[in-house]
């Protein structure tokens, strides 16, 4: 027998920026990631996905198998329908097309991938090929279920001598199904935000602002200027209270309260989005959560008319669908874009196009960011208040969680 030294860059773990820089490709091409601390929280992250009732294709994969997920399909007692378990109680010899159709066409496969790319490309390989099908074209969902040893920085080759087939999927022509991934590893721990100035005149705030430059001082001793002439000088600095007729709210009324400034286009913003929905499923709803605008025009070219499009989402009451999708497709926020996301959350997209250039969006806008100016706390994206006090600390869901019990 002869082995092939392993690389060691094929098998150092990747730290946690190279992690997130991966989700958020994944998420730009079409897939929705849950990130989870261990094998059990991603095995039931996975079983509450699936519909009961649905038919459930368990791919071969060693992973599946040691943490007990393939049981839990094959052996539900009837809450899925397994295909394997149809599949295999026919003949192949006499009925291998019906085997082939029942394998391929699932409303849900599952499998493991073995390699994904910074870039969001998914390496996987199957000895026969039959894997393949129905996670390229005729599943009507595929689940995969990576593991923190499966990222790679980037694709290269083919592993020599290999007789296995690969599937790579990075921007194809069709999409995928509609996929997730459940993986197991750290989630991001990270206090960065996206730094803001503003200026003012004596009536109004403008838009925000780029700062000027700073030295790379750490994360959590980093201070950015802001300028509050927008308030009258006899006015003290308070966080504008919770309206509920116009903010955008959603949870418990008797939860906690985490109101955050944030900018669709930061991708700090994007990982306190994360976090917080993590938050939020982990409380079961129990909290509330609050979002307000803070668009950062002049370091994010996009901001502004992705928070004008979430806007135009609530007047048709879209709001939260939109506020995902905006956060999920981060790096695609054109106009064209816009507008597809208008129209895929079906909207009626000519109303949608007439009120994000409105006045009355832009207003709407202007009040968060001017909120978040005259509290004297919102110095970049993302900041957070819980319960009317700002939150300095991290806003992983563990620092989340810590201060939300306190």
């Amino acid at each position: 027998m002869s082995t092939t030294a392993t690389p060691g860059r094929f098998t150092a773990l990747p730290d946690e920026p190279a992690l997130q820089a991966t989700v958020t490709a994944l998420e730009e091409h079409g897939f929705s990631v849950e990130v989870v601390g261990d094998l059990d929280a991603a095995r039931q992250a996975v079983l509450a996905r699936i519909s009961e009732g649905s038919s459930m294709m368990t791919n071969t994969s060693v992973t599946l198998d040691q943490t007990g997920l393939a049981d839990a399909i094959n052996d539900g007692g009837g809450r899925w329908e397994s295909a394997r378990n149809k599949m295999f109680a026919l003949d192949f010899a006499t009925q291998a097309q019906q085997m082939k159709v029942i394998g391929g066409q699932p409303d849900y496969a599952l499998g493991s991938v073995h390699a994904i790319t910074r870039d969001g490309t998914l390496v996987i390989a199957s000895a026969s090929g039959s894997q393949l099908a129905s996670y390229a074209w005729g599943a009507a969902n595929v689940i995969f279920w990576p593991v923190r040893r499966s990222w790679c920085p980037r694709w290269q080759r083919r592993t020599s001598g290999s007789t296995s087939t690969t599937c790579r999927w990075r921007t194809p022509a069709r999409r995928p199904p509609t996929g997730s991934t459940a993986r197991s590893g750290r989630s991001s721990r990270s206090t960065r935000s996206c730094p803001a100035a503003s200026t003012s005149s004596s009536s109004a705030s403008r838009w925000v602002t780029e700062p000027p430059g700073q030295p790379d001082l750490p994360a959590g001793t980093r201070r950015w200027p802001v300028t509050v002439n927008a308030t009258p000088e006899d006015r003290e600095l308070a966080l504008a209270p919770l309206d509920e007729k116009v903010d955008h709210v959603r949870g418990a009324p008797s939860g906690r309260l985490i109101i955050e400034y944030g900018d669709y286009e930061c991708p700090y913003s994007r990982q306190a989005f994360h976090a917080i929905e993590q938050v939020e499923a982990r409380l079961d709803g129990n909290m509330r959560f609050a979002f307000r605008h803070f668009p950062l025009t002049s370091i994010h070219p996009h901001a502004l008319a992705a928070a004008a499009a979430a806007e135009a989402a609530a007047r048709q009451g879209r709001f939260w669908d939109m506020h995902m999708l905006l956060f999920h497709r981060q790096k695609a926020l054109e106009d064209a874009d816009l507008r597809g996301y208008a129209a895929q959350l079906g909207l009626d997209v000519v109303a949608f196009e007439r009120d994000r250039s409105s006045t009355a969006v832009l207003e709407r806008i202007q009040r968060d960011v001017d909120s978040g100016l005259a509290s004297g706390q919102v110095l970049g994206t993302p900041t957070l208040f819980i319960d009317g006090v700002v939150h300095r600390a991290g806003y992983d869901p563990a620092a989340l969680l810590a201060a939300l019990a306190r």
